[in-house]
């Protein structure tokens, strides 16, 4: 199909899969657009003043093409995504990106991607083209220079853009090289989890909450693999056992103890949100979710495949609220703002689970979470939280104290 086929200026066919297009309200052209397209990904939202493409919007899009093939997603440069995109911090990017990029990967082809002016469209279809093909996010924007996708004279979609590629990339070379070093252990008293992670190539490793009970364990698993532990972190000060940060600084006297400085626990290394966690060529980035204390992090592994959540989130739960700073309110903007932004296929691990299930992801969190999942307001999840009437953790006049300074 050509161009001058339709009426639209900001129309372009990109191959013969997709194309892209931008305000169209003529209703011929609507018509004559269903019968060379199969479905429609529309980026439109209609309570802006990108209302109007369409006619009425998106339901005129659902009657032309039906609700299977149609999809609106909204992107307007206001959302998160497009105004936090640097590379240091990219998780807002890549999760916007997935939305359409499942989209984009169910929805029959031919598809046309509509916005309003052909720009935001152009960004969508040009990254996930570049993806696809595994090309870089400099062989992507001259070649939509080239081409005329008027994305790339809006700096917040080239940045958008350039993050997703460099980090499609930076994925492709760790799963290319030597697998990350991965372990999940498990301390049966208190169920709590403790993570190894390890940069096969520097031999630099962390455990991320481990319990005194287990350090010996811990401590001859990574002479065992050569590898060389550099920190001890702990996702907060926990109430049910006691940390092994201080054992282990015994046992391997190079690692340093980490934990957040909102816990009010010694350590040697206090951190803080978006601090970045290194060892080797890989990092952690640090994020604040407060509720079960007002102390918690979560650790999200630097390409967002993962996230250590520890009480925040657990699978089908999450962290009590009746002690120690505990506040229901609190957690819930956590878990909204601060992990449900994560891309979908974000692997959980949470630092508890009392059935034996090791590990979940941020979109099955989204939709089966009894507490939180997708529906359940913040006065709803206050109120579930309020009713629990849990019992006091056997170990925590001990493990409070302890856990004040490092375990020791």
């Amino acid at each position: 199909m050509s161009t001058s086929a339709i009426s639209s200026p900001h129309y372009k066919r990109i191959n013969e899969k997709f194309g892209i297009d931008g305000y169209i309200s003529d209703a011929t052209a609507l018509k004559f657009l269903t019968k060379n397209y199969k479905s429609i990904l529309y980026l439109t939202p209609d309570t802006s003043d990108d209302s109007g493409c369409f006619g009425s919007g998106f339901e005129s899009v659902k009657e032309a093409f039906g609700d299977e093939n149609s999809r609106q997603i909204p992107l307007t440069l206001s959302m998160p995504a497009f105004q936090f995109t640097c590379e240091t911090f990219p998780i807002h990017a890549l999760a916007a990106f997935e939305h359409y990029q499942r989209a984009l990967d169910t929805l029959p082809t031919p598809t046309v991607v509509v916005c309003k002016s052909g720009r935001r469209a152009s960004a969508v279809l040009a990254t996930y083209l570049g993806v696809k093909e595994q090309r870089s996010e400099v062989q992507v924007l001259a070649d939509s220079t080239v081409s005329g996708f008027s994305y790339v004279d809006a700096e917040a979609l080239r940045e958008w853009s350039t993050i997703v590629l460099i980090n499609n990339l930076r994925r492709r070379s760790y799963s290319g090289s030597a697998a990350m070093i991965f372990r999940q252990f498990f301390e049966k008293e208190s169920s709590t989890y403790t993570y190894l992670l390890a940069d096969p190539q520097t031999k630099e490793a962390i455990l991320i909450d481990p319990v005194l009970e287990t350090v010996e364990r811990d401590a001859q698993y990574v002479r065992e693999m050569g590898l060389h532990l550099k920190h001890c972190l702990n996702t907060h000060m926990h109430a049910d056992h006691i940390t092994g940060s201080g054992q282990l600084k015994r046992l391997v006297p190079q690692c340093t103890s980490i934990i957040s400085e909102a816990s009010g626990a010694q350590a040697d290394i206090k951190i803080h949100d978006g601090d970045r966690v290194w060892f080797g060529d890989r990092h952690l980035i640090v994020l604040a979710t407060p509720g079960h204390t007002d102390g918690c992090v979560s650790f999200l592994m630097d390409d967002c495949s993962m996230v250590f959540t520890g009480d925040a989130l657990l699978i089908r739960g999450c962290g009590r609220t009746d002690f120690q700073q505990g506040s229901a309110t609190k957690l819930y903007q956590s878990v909204w703002e601060k992990l449900f932004i994560l891309p979908g296929s974000c692997i959980v691990y949470p630092a508890h689970n009392y059935v034996g299930v090791t590990s979940s992801t941020i979109r099955e969190e989204m939709e089966y979470n009894p507490r939180l999942k997708v529906g359940i307001s913040c006065e709803r999840f206050e109120e579930i939280m309020a009713s629990l009437n849990l019992p006091r953790p056997a170990k925590m006049d001990a493990s409070i104290p302890a856990n004040l300074v490092c375990g020791v």
